[in-house]
């Protein structure tokens, strides 16, 4: 029988020199997702890092892989923001959520955290 339970789970890391890097999370053996909202952060403040052809970002994406991803979503506020446009999305066992940030603050420590419910077998 398929049990629903409330979904919290975070990922946390740290970008590069150069400030890129990404985070991902996803669904364990037998269980099925459906986020309602994503939110990220990271540390060290507002980047001066980026220019305007290329400026700080963070992208949300859901896939198999960070590569072949489908982008979900992105915003220019990579110090806080929240997003429920991955709502709707059902994620299986090797499938994810990825924030992909870039041009940001160097070594700055990143968070993602996905909320919403899971269904597995109980």
């Amino acid at each position: 029988m398929r049990q629903t339970a409330p979904l919290t789970e975070t990922a946390n890391g740290t970008l590069n020199g150069s400030g890129d890097g990404a985070v991902f999370l996803g669904p364990g053996f037998g269980q099925v997702w459906n986020p309602a909202s994503v939110t990220i952060a990271a540390s060290g403040g507002i980047p001066t890092t980026g220019t305007p052809a290329n400026p700080p970002t963070c992208s949300i994406m859901v896939g198999s892989n960070q590569s072949g991803a489908i982008l979900v979503d992105a915003t220019y506020q990579v110090t806080g923001a929240a997003s429920s446009l991955i709502s709707g999305q059902v994620l299986n066992p090797g499938q994810y959520v990825f924030a992909v940030f870039v041009n940001c603050i160097a070594n700055a420590i990143i968070t993602m955290t996905v909320n919403g419910t899971f269904t597995y077998s109980g």
